[in-house]
């Protein structure tokens, strides 16, 4: 039996984690998006396990539970891949 490559494993925990703050009530503080994986990717300019930019990352513990919200809309965005 294989193992599933890290890559794979964060983006499923970011997928599970982008459910449960779907389903949360607006005013609610969500969860981070991190998941320990700390990767800048040069290219894009996003970590490459929670899809945000380094200013998102520095100022998410300062946000507003929309300006959170606001984030992990933008995460959805990033973590799907544009229709062809």
């Amino acid at each position: 039996m294989s193992a599933i490559p890290p890559g794979l494993a964060q983006h499923a925990l970011l997928r599970r984690r982008l459910h449960q703050v779907q389903s949360l009530h607006a005013g609610e503080f969500l969860p981070s998006p991190c998941v320990s994986v700390c990767s800048m990717d040069p290219d894009s300019g996003l970590c490459r396990g929670c899809f945000r930019t380094l200013e998102e990352i520095a100022d998410w513990a300062a946000k507003t539970p929309d300006g959170q919200r606001a984030v992990w809309d933008r995460v959805a965005q990033r973590m799907t891949p544009p229709a062809g």
